[in-house]
């Protein structure tokens, strides 16, 4: 009996649509992703001196389809010393290469100059993925102090050779960890209150956002 035969008897009758999954691809990857991405990534999490999750005890890892592929994904997320959310990132494994998906949340007070914010959001080399800007006051965690929420997304992929794989996708991860705690910092910590603060902004931006 193949796996596609085991995979279709566990289906629930009552749904309209399955999606069969190789068992053994699943473990390739999950193992790909296990042991030779996640400490990586957790490494590097930990070095920013940020929290991070999920816990060590714990991996955010599912499926996604990227094209006819199957991947598995792991999920991993940067918070403040207010638990703020301001960093997100899901790297996927496929048999055939990777991709790492990127999220930077920068949040910015009531005060902040709304000139320096339409500077971000119409920066030209955002032009194919620009930056989405909502209006939100935390009425939850008023201790966040966060009016003006920018958010920056990317996407990078790469197929090749098994060293330029791991080695190219580790550089990248850890570009857009720096790269996103940069952002943050001068964001919160800094205000974004002068015109050096937003070009250092946009330098760190651009790094890893602007090509996605």
């Amino acid at each position: 009996m193949s796996w596609l035969d085991e995979e279709a008897r566990k289906a629930d009758p009552q749904h309209d649509r399955v999606i069969l999954e190789d068992p053994g691809a699943v473990r390739e990857l999950d193992a790909l992703l296990v042991d030779t991405y996640e400490p990586y990534i957790r490494g590097e999490l930990a070095r920013t001196g940020y929290s991070d999750a999920p816990p060590a005890s714990e991996s955010w890892i599912e499926s996604k389809w990227i094209g006819p592929q199957l991947a598995r994904a792991l999920t991993f997320m940067l918070f403040d010393h207010l638990s703020f959310p301001f960093f997100r990132g899901v790297f996927s494994c496929t048999r055939r290469g990777f991709f790492l998906e990127r999220e930077c949340s920068l949040g910015f007070p009531r005060e902040t100059d709304p000139s320096l914010l339409f500077r971000i959001l119409s920066e030209e080399s955002f032009r194919g993925n620009p930056p989405e800007l909502t209006i939100e006051p935390s009425l939850i965690h008023p201790e966040w102090d966060v009016y003006f929420h920018i958010t920056l997304r990317a996407g990078t992929g790469l197929e090749t050779g098994p060293w330029t794989l791991h080695e190219g996708a580790k550089t990248i991860i850890k570009q857009a960890i720096e790269d996103s705690v940069e952002m943050y910092e001068i964001a919160m910590i800094d205000s974004l209150s002068t015109m050096q603060g937003l070009e250092d902004l946009l330098r760190a931006a651009r790094q890893s956002y602007a090509s996605g």
